[in-house]
């Protein structure tokens, strides 16, 4: 039997598009994939690390944690996903850009056996009967 859980559904979106070489790879080097996974550590909040905009690549943070490898079998995770990084300006967005959507969906997935509503037995009262009724006016 399939585990319960809930399926991340992500939608589209670009992943980094800088030179691993620069500074915002540097900077935020969890840009390099759209999932990680990560085994729960207190304290562990930040995926770029503490005072990302101040730091010249040593703020530490979820690639760093990642390569701990340490064991998520069994063990309380957390689930990474990064998205929407790249953005390609246009004249509107110049000083602040209005807005940009993004998202993703929790889905649920395999909590039941079968599909509970499949032996639901057929309504008994008149009022869900399907009736034809004449049309009254042209």
């Amino acid at each position: 039997m399939t585990p319960t859980a809930y399926k991340l559904a992500p939608h589209p979106s670009q992943m980094r598009l800088a030179s691993p070489e620069s500074h915002i790879a540097k900077r935020a080097p969890f840009t390099e994939h759209h999932i990680w996974v990560t085994k729960y550590a207190d304290g562990e909040l930040f995926p770029a690390g503490f005072y990302t905009n101040q730091s010249r690549g040593t703020a530490g943070g979820l690639k760093e944690w990642v390569e701990r490898r340490d064991s998520v079998e069994n063990e309380d995770v957390v689930l990474w996903h990064t998205f929407a990084l790249t953005h390609i300006p246009r004249v509107e967005d110049y000083p602040v850009m209005p807005v940009e959507t993004h998202m993703i969906s929790l889905k649920p997935a395999n909590f039941f056996n079968e599909n509970p509503a499949m032996d639901v037995p057929q309504s008994t009262q008149a009022v869900n009967q399907s009736t034809y009724v004449e049309q009254c006016c042209r």
